[in-house]
Parts: C-alpha cells; sequence; structure tokens
C-alpha cells in the first residue's frame, strides 16, 4: 500500500508482529488427564441434544444454554463436518492499550476454545493467544498479519492433528473446526471489510439502520432519535424503531 520496501537495509525488516500456531497449543491441552477430561464438554452436550432430538422427532424441549444449541453447529456434525474428536474454535480481535493515557498501540487476536465448559470457556487462563500486532496504529490491512495464523490452522484442518487424549491414553486425530468470528464494532471493520461503527451503516451485523451526522461531518452515530431542528441530507430520518426493523431483518438477508 505504501510503495516502501519490506526491509529497511538487508535482513532488517520494517516492522514485525509475532504469530503463536494454535496446533501445538491445543495438543498441550490433551497432555494432562484433567485437561483432557474437561475438552469432552462439548462432546458430551452434543450427545445429550442429539439425543433429545431424536426422542422429540427433532423438536427441542430443553431450554437453549449454549452456543452448541445452535443449528448451524448442529448442521455441521450432522453432516459430518465437525466430528467427536474434532475441536472447535472461535477467534477474536481487538486493540489493547497497554498504557492508560495513550491510544492502542498494540493489536492482539485470540483463540476461545469451544470445548471448555461455558463457565470456564472465557476465563483468561483457558483463552490461547494466537498473534501480535504492532502499533501504535490499528492495521490497514489485517488479513496479512493473520493470515499466518489461518494458513496453520488450515493446513491442520486438511492434515488432521494427532494428539495424545492422556484421559484415555490413547492417539487421536482432530481436524479444529473455526465455528465463529468474534470482535467489537471497531476489531470487525479491518478483518470483515467493513467501514466501521462510524459509518453510514455502522450496524456490525449490515443491517439497513443508517446512522446520523453532523452538518459538514463525516463521523455517523448510531443515533436512532431524530435530533430536534435536525435536516442533514441523507440522514434526516425519523426515528427509529428497534422493533420494527429487526422484524424485516435477518441473519439471512445479511448474508445476501
Amino acid at each position: 500500500m505504501c510503495g516502501q520496501a519490506r526491509y529497511e537495509v538487508e535482513e532488517v525488516p520494517r516492522k514485525r508482529f509475532h504469530t503463536i500456531p494454535i496446533g501445538p497449543q491445543l495438543q498441550a491441552l490433551w497432555r494432562n488427564p484433567n485437561s483432557a477430561d474437561s475438552m469432552g464438554y462439548r462432546k458430551k452436550y452434543t450427545e445429550k441434544i442429539r439425543r433429545e432430538l431424536r426422542q422429540h422427532n427433532g423438536i427441542r424441549v430443553s431450554p437453549y444454554g449454549d452456543f452448541f444449541d445452535g443449528s448451524d453447529y448442529l448442521d455441521a456434525v450432522a453432516s459430518k463436518n465437525v466430528m467427536p474428536e474434532d475441536m472447535v474454535l472461535m477467534f477474536s480481535i481487538d486493540g489493547a492499550q497497554l498504557y492508560r493515557n495513550k491510544a492502542s498501540d498494540c493489536w492482539i487476536y485470540v483463540w476461545v476454545i469451544m470445548d471448555h465448559a461455558p463457565d470456564r470457556r472465557y476465563k483468561k487462563r483457558y483463552i490461547l493467544p494466537g498473534g501480535f500486532i504492532g502499533g501504535p496504529n490499528k492495521p490497514r490491512n489485517a488479513d496479512s498479519y493473520i493470515c499466518v495464523g489461518l494458513s496453520h490452522l488450515a493446513a491442520v484442518q486438511k492434515e488432521g492433528l494427532k494428539i495424545w487424549d492422556a484421559s484415555r491414553q490413547e492417539v487421536i486425530v482432530s481436524r479444529p473446526y473455526l465455528a465463529a468470528v468474534g470482535a467489537d464494532a471497531v476489531g470487525l471493520a479491518p478483518i470483515a471489510g467493513t467501514v466501521g461503527h462510524n459509518g453510514k451503516h455502522g450496524c456490525r451485523v449490515h443491517c439497513p439502520f443508517v446512522g446520523r451526522h453532523k452538518p459538514g461531518g463525516t463521523h455517523y452515530y448510531g443515533a436512532r432519535f431524530k435530533p430536534e431542528n435536525f435536516s442533514v441530507a441523507g440522514c434526516d430520518h425519523d426515528d427509529v424503531d428497534l422493533n420494527t426493523l429487526l422484524a424485516a431483518h435477518s441473519s439471512g438477508s445479511s448474508k445476501a
């Protein structure tokens, strides 16, 4: 993008970033019997849900309580895209403010291991680091940084990851399944190619909600209610009722 050489001088790169491959970290989770046993949560939960669906002709009677209750995941299991030995991952990225009075000077992406039970999977000690991108500005092309970690994951998915399951004392082959990508409105923009939360359509699920900007301004704000004496062309629409908006919008329409 900038047209500059990748190296300032020979063997001295202009910028560095760090990637921590996910494969060896996943293997380590199974090395201890207690840790390996806790990784069986997803398999047990999935078996319970599928048993319930069989008993009630495909109808759920228990309340939804986890990500694995969703039809997208259950369809992936039914089509054998997710096998019992596999692990389900969530990717998440965001900027990190390392010093109190400075802007975010580092970006970090992590892996959330969904096979852990909900009461532990989001705790710091169970979240695995994926990579670190230096600041102080946000990455203009996030793909150039995260492609290394994603390429490693793709290779593991294709070839299979051999793991020593200490709870069963045997070798298994797992193909980690990337089920979700998470980020806040700021973090989503560089990985999804959207304009960000200050854009005209700043909603991160691509709904038709249109923001409003000040006279002569360029940043839009997600103001549902029309300010008094507000007549800025293009964003002087009437108040927006969320119930009406959501009734006319679905995840299917956003994919289109």
